[in-house]
Parts: C-alpha cells; structure tokens; sequence
C-alpha cells in the first residue's frame, strides 16, 4: 500500500524531475529505464491512432455509397470519428513531448557523469556512446512528431469535410462530398503506413535502448 501511495504522490508532483527521478530511483528505476517506458507510451499512442483510423476508413468505406436520405446519419459517424481521432492525436502529442522531457534530462546527466571520469578513454566512450543514442532517440521522436503533425493536417481535413457535411445536410452536394471522402481515404490509407513504419523506429529504438 506504501508503495502505491507514493507512486501516486509521484504522479502528482511530476512537475518536479528531481522529486520525480529520485523517487523512482528509489525504485531502481533509472532515467533510461524511465525514458524506454515513455517511449512504449508514445508507441502504444501510435498503436491506437493507427487503429482507430484503420477503423475509420472502413466507416468511410462503407458511408462512400450513401443514400439522399442518409446524409444526417453519415455526419454523425464521421463526427464521433473526428472527436476520436483528435483524442488519439492529443494523446500522442502528449506522450512524445514526456519522453522529450526525460530524455533531455537523461542526457544532460549523462553528459556531466561522461566528464566527471579521470580515465580519459572511458569519459570518450562515454560521450560517444550518448551522441551514438541521442542520435538514435532524436531520429525516432522526430519521426513520431512528423506522425502526429501529419495526423493534425488529415483531422484538418477531416474537421473540414464534417463542418461542410454539417452545413450542406441535402442532396445537391453528394457528389462533392463523395469525391472529398475519396480523398481522405487516400489521406488516411498514407498514414497508416507511415504510422507503421514509425512504430517500426520506436521499436528498434526501445531495443537499443535497454541493450545499452
């Protein structure tokens, strides 16, 4: 129970990284150890925002062929969708900028017990191997920014589509919309696969990570 209580007055003051840091390490948990879990957070937030836009597309999919009369339902599936993705997004968001935080910290500490050896040849394989893994980290959560940014411009669209949709709930425009909806699908089917070719770098990252 001690133990649960103060893990929970970690969450609180997270705002404090010393507090926070030497509480977990406390624990026998390292920054490195910290920095992995963020990483498999923000790689879970990619997980669930691939899946929810796979299962999007197939909303999408199945409304292309919508009737006049149908058009107040189809506005509100893809709405509820739009507010699901903006969830996923956010969220994603979130978990990079956290792991952003810590790993900033990891390497700064890193840096500073690097020039605190007297041995030179350990304070240079010590610098080479943070700049080999800030490299590794940098390349992966850029990688997963570009995802979310690209995530924000398709809900733009999106956002678009279902405002216009909201606006024009009638027959005359239900070609426009289907050769919009065609469009996202396009959009959304891109994005899958770079949300899986990301998930793929923050994979092997992780992997480096706790071998190093």
């Amino acid at each position: 129970m001690m133990r649960i209580i103060l893990v929970a007055m970690v969450l609180m003051v997270s705002s404090c990284s010393t507090i926070y840091y030497n509480t977990w390490e406390f624990f026998g948990r390292e920054k490195r150890d910290i920095l992995a879990a963020k990483m498999e957070d923000a790689a879970d937030s990619q997980e669930d925002a691939k899946e929810q836009f796979k299962d999007s597309l197939e909303v999408i999919r199945e409304q292309y062929n919508f009737k006049n009369d149908e058009l107040a339902d189809v506005y509100d599936e893809l709405s509820d969708d739009y507010e699901s993705f903006k969830k996923r997004s956010d969220d994603l968001k979130n978990r990079i900028s956290r792991a952003r935080e810590v790993a900033d910290d990891l390497f700064d500490e890193w840096k500073d017990e690097a020039y605190s050896f007297t041995n030179k040849s350990y304070r240079r394989q010590s610098l080479n191997k943070r700049k080999v893994t800030m490299k590794k980290f940098y390349e992966t959560a850029n990688a997963m920014s570009g995802i979310q940014q690209k995530m924000e411009k398709v809900l733009s669209r999106y956002h678009e589509h279902v405002l216009f949709l909201k606006h024009n709930l009638n027959a005359k425009v239900i070609g426009q919309l289907k050769v919009e909806m065609k469009n996202i699908m396009g959009d959304v089917e891109n994005l899958i696969k770079d949300i899986q070719y990301s998930q793929k770098k923050t994979t092997d990252f992780i992997s480096d990570l706790e071998r190093a």
